[in-house]
């Protein structure tokens, strides 16, 4: 095969790709959009636990904002470095920045990955390092049949368990908060996703998961969701510190 046959054949396959999840993105495609646009006023964007950097070139649409990511898996920042992207090696329980230097955090699926005191320090240290008057955006899941499919997942944080973080001591005397001194966050926002309205999750092999995937992703194009219920969610969080 020619340089250019290989050069046409790439092309063709990049075209074909990148057509598909315009029209029919996945549930992760689906979140980034979202989140994209609560970061619009924010000069300088931290993504904890970044992954391969898909948020991070979503971030780079926008040529005013300074994206920044950090992971913990060595392999994830060399795929990142690979990627252009600015990505360093990190814990979300002790991320490698100094306090106050970011206006918008970032943190997509790391939180189901703790259990609950592992998860107030991971708020803390998200605290810590957004701007007073930044904004923390945090994706994650309930309870739902696809909860334990990833290995790294420990339980889930539906809304009201993220809420109950931040609950206040009340004389009413049924308000009783087991966690204390996290800095003052509040809800401005969140966006349920609604789950295909038949979830095919096969999980005979490969092959059928991602045909599964797919016809869940068709669902999704022609707006055949189950509107009653939601298997993940986005919560934006104030520093009002």
């Amino acid at each position: 095969m020619s340089s250019l046959e290989t050069f046409l054949l790439k092309y063709k396959q990049s075209f074909y790709k990148s057509a598909f999840k315009r029209l029919f993105p996945s549930y992760r495609d689906i979140e980034y959009k979202v989140a994209y646009e609560l970061f619009q006023d924010c000069a300088r964007v931290l993504d904890v636990g970044c992954g391969s950097g898909g948020f991070l070139e979503v971030l780079q649409q926008s040529e005013r904002i300074d994206a920044v990511g950090a992971d913990f898996n060595p392999d994830c920042v060399d795929v990142c470095l690979e990627r252009g992207l600015n990505v360093s090696l990190g814990n979300a329980l002790d991320i490698p920045h100094p306090g106050n230097s970011f206006d918008g955090i970032y943190c997509s699926h790391v939180m189901q990955v703790f259990a609950s005191p592992q998860a107030v320090t991971l708020i803390s240290e998200l605290s810590r390092v957004v701007k007073p008057g930044g904004i923390i955006v945090i994706t994650t899941i309930p309870m739902h049949k696809r909860l334990f499919c990833d290995p790294a997942d420990v339980r889930p944080y539906p809304p009201q368990a993220l809420r109950g973080m931040f609950a206040k001591a009340h004389q009413d005397g049924h308000s009783a908060p087991t966690v204390r001194e996290l800095p003052p966050l509040v809800e401005e926002f969140i966006w349920l996703r609604r789950p295909a309205l038949f979830d095919f999750n096969f999980q005979g092999n490969r092959i059928m998961y991602g045909v599964g995937q797919f016809l869940n992703q068709v669902q999704y194009f022609f707006f055949l969701r189950k509107y009653w219920n939601f298997n993940g969610y986005i919560m934006a969080l104030r520093n009002k510190k």
